[in-house]
């Protein structure tokens, strides 16, 4: 119960706007990181993956989802 999160930062180049449209379309969600910073360029590889409210049969399968959709944005498929 509460608000359990981890916070993730993936490579550089890694886009975690675009990850979440591509995550949602797979029906996982997840928060960009870059709205959490004051910053005026805050990182852009940076994501909130939450799983306090998600099953725990469920959450193996969505962190394989965004693993997959890393590789396949870093890899530009």
């Amino acid at each position: 119960f509460g608000g359990t999160a981890f916070w993730v930062t993936g490579p550089e180049q890694l886009d975690a706007n675009k990850l979440m449209e591509a995550a949602l379309e797979r029906g996982v969600v997840i928060e960009p990181g870059d709205v959490f910073f004051a910053e005026e360029n805050p990182p852009r590889n940076c994501f909130r993956l939450g799983f306090s409210s998600i099953s725990a049969d469920r959450i193996e399968e969505g962190v394989r989802i965004i693993a997959e959709l890393i590789e396949q944005q870093l890899s530009g498929k």
